[in-house]
Parts: C-alpha cells; structure tokens; sequence
C-alpha cells in the first residue's frame, strides 16, 4: 500500500524576502551591537536629561523678576541670569511654548534698558552638580560627546551661542562655544548641537560642587569673546564671533524651553518626568514654602549650655548644602532669646532658644513660612 502526500509549493526566493523586515537604520545599529551595553548605550533607555526643570515647568519664586542688572535666581527654579555690562532686564515664566510638543511653558528675558555695546556678557545659565555627570567620563581619555537640544524663539533672528564649562581642580576651567541661528522672527524653532568629549584632565572630584555650566548666550563683548569661534574644548576664554547683541533695543527678548542636555552625539524626544518628580529635584536647591505652622515644648538647661523650644521642620527633600534660611511671616513665642536654629541640609528648628541655666517651658506660633537656598 502507497501512500500519496501532496502540499502547496514553496517558493523559497519569497519565503526570504518575508524575512528582509524593515528595521530602519537605527534597528540595524542595534542589531550589529556586540554587547548588552553597547545596545543600551545606542537606546539610550532611561533617565537621559541632566538638566533640571528643563520644561520651565517649577517656579517656586515666583514668576517675574524686574530690573535685574546681575546675577539674578527670577523665574523658573535653577535657571539664572547671568549678567554683567549688559543693561537691565526682566526675566518671566511665561505661558508660551511650541505647539504639539506637551510644554506649557518657557523661560523668557526681557531687555529694559538698552546698551549699544555690552561691556561683557548676558546669558541665562545652569549649573550642574558633578555628581550628576559621572557618565559623562569627562577628563579622561573615555570622555563622550555632549549633545543639547532646546526650542528657541525671539524678536531678533540672528546669530546666538551655547557655551559649555566644566570646572577643574585647582585649574582653569575648560570650556567651549558652537553657535546657533535663530532663522525667523517670534516663532519658535528647535535647535540641536553636540560637542565633543572634553579629554582635558583635572576632574571635579566634590560630587555636590559644580561640575558643569550650560549657558545660552544673548550677546557677548566682541573686544573679550569676538575671536574666531574654534568650536572645541580649551581653557582660552570662549569665542562668541558674531554674536548677535540682543541688549541693543529695549523690548528685545528671548525665550527657550525644552532644553535637554545628554550624553551622546544625538538628541532623543525631551525626557518629560512627572511633575512631583521635577519639584524634588528643584527642592535640592531652592525650597519655598508658605504653611503655618505651631508647636511647643519644656526643656532643663544647666550651666552655659542651650536648649530650643519650638516647631521642628523637615525638609521635603536632603538639599544639596546646609542651605541660608530666611523666614517669611511672623514667629510669636514666649519668653527668651528666638530664632530659627539648628539649620542642617535636613530641616531646622523654628522657635525660642533658651540661653544660660535654668528651667523654662515655651510654645511657638509661625506664619508666613520659609524659604531656603542651597544653590551652586
């Protein structure tokens, strides 16, 4: 007895064009990976941002700061004006930003009085801890490239720059300047630029101390910064040839928002973390908060020593620093030399200090809150 077994025919020459599945030029990147990592490192999976607030998102002091002629915290939470010889200007978290994208808001600044020629500089910058750049590898013969990319607008199209600098131990800083063009007037347009690793030794070794500097530079001393722009990591001062001087008329502005700093020569779509997450890591430098607060308290002091009744307070989050207090409100005790004490990186105690010996007991009422300032 025989057996007959048919089957429909196979075309192998279409069975292998079904395999040839259209991976794109990265999925063939990822691909060709030798190791897990270097796949990782070509994802670029996980947190990616080190800038904070990069969404102008926070802005725990408020959200316009007035006729600024220096170094100025005035808006959005860690970015700061930084200004010498450049006239006056305002600085807002403004409700504006690129459509589509998911931001709401940005940065903005303002010239209110005018300079025909800046004496030295204006930017808005932020400093970075060192303790947040470690993959960075900067100093070393491993160092990767850095790449930043923003949405940018402005009343004034022109020729702008984006400086890097990376502190070094008991050296001079190495920086670097590359430039950007703002094309066209009062739109909003996205921006991309990578820098090469910066090999130059003497590495920031205080985790918490500043390890990098971004600035976005609005106009620059041509006399001081007008050499050719070299576009590559030095302890010359930077170049700013050509820069546009935005402090020229007054009404002049400039805005940005999503800016994303990374490590690697491309730009990926803009980390957005959860807003409580963004406000943690702005309350490791800044902290403001406006809540009442009361307590009381009985202590025994013996011979020279102190002792403190009050409202103990805790820090939502450890800041970068023992931070300066300020207080805002009014703080009613009873009895006895008061202020806040005992300031650490944690907390601090509100109330009544108990000087010399004694027995004592006290209560203390506080209204208008605090505010603290750990930054760089």
């Amino acid at each position: 007895m025989s057996l007959r077994v048919s089957k429909p025919e196979f075309n192998i020459r279409e069975k292998l064009n079904e395999l040839d599945r259209p991976v794109g030029t990265q999925g063939n990147s990822i691909l060709q990976s030798n190791t897990i990592a270097e796949s990782f490192n070509k994802i670029q999976a996980g947190r990616r941002n080190v800038i904070i607030n990069g969404d102008m998102s926070i802005s725990q002091r408020g959200t316009s700061t007035t006729g600024i002629t220096g170094d100025t915290y005035g808006a959005c939470d860690r970015w700061e004006v930084d200004l010498a010889g450049a006239g006056t200007w305002t600085m807002e978290q403004v409700g504006d930003a690129p459509y589509n994208t998911g931001f709401t808001h940005c940065t903005s600044l303002t010239c209110t009085t005018a300079v025909s020629t800046i004496s030295s500089h204006i930017a808005l910058r932020q400093k970075i801890e060192k303790g947040n750049i470690k993959g960075l590898m900067g100093g070393t013969s491993n160092a990767k490239p850095l790449t930043v990319s923003f949405w940018a607008k402005s009343n004034e199209p022109g020729k702008y720059y984006v400086l890097l600098y990376r502190a070094r131990t008991g050296l001079s800083s190495s920086r670097i300047s590359i430039s950007y063009t703002i094309e066209q007037s009062e739109v909003w347009e996205f921006k991309t630029i990578t820098f090469p690793p910066d090999t130059m030794n003497g590495y920031q070794t205080t985790d918490n101390a500043t390890g990098l500097e971004i600035h976005f530079s609005l106009g620059m001393n041509q006399s001081s910064y007008g050499g050719a722009h070299e576009g590559h990591w030095s302890t010359n001062d930077v170049s700013a040839k050509g820069i546009l001087n935005l402090a020229a008329a007054t009404g002049n502005y400039w805005r940005v928002t999503g800016v994303q700093l990374e490590i690697g020569n491309e730009h990926t779509e803009f980390d957005h973390r959860l807003l409580p997450e963004e406000l943690a890591l702005c309350q490791r430098y800044f902290i403001k908060d406006t809540m009442t607060r009361e307590g009381s308290g009985y202590g025994v002091v013996t011979g020279a020593l102190d002792n403190i009744v009050g409202i103990q307070v805790d820090f939502p989050v450890t800041m970068r620093v023992t931070p300066s207090l300020s207080l805002l409100g009014t703080t009613y005790r009873t009895g006895g030399n008061s202020d806040a004490q005992r300031v650490t990186n944690t907390g601090f105690i509100w109330g009544r200090k108990q000087v010399g010996g004694g027995t004592f007991h006290g209560a203390a009422y506080a209204t208008g809150g605090y505010q603290v300032d750990a930054e760089m």
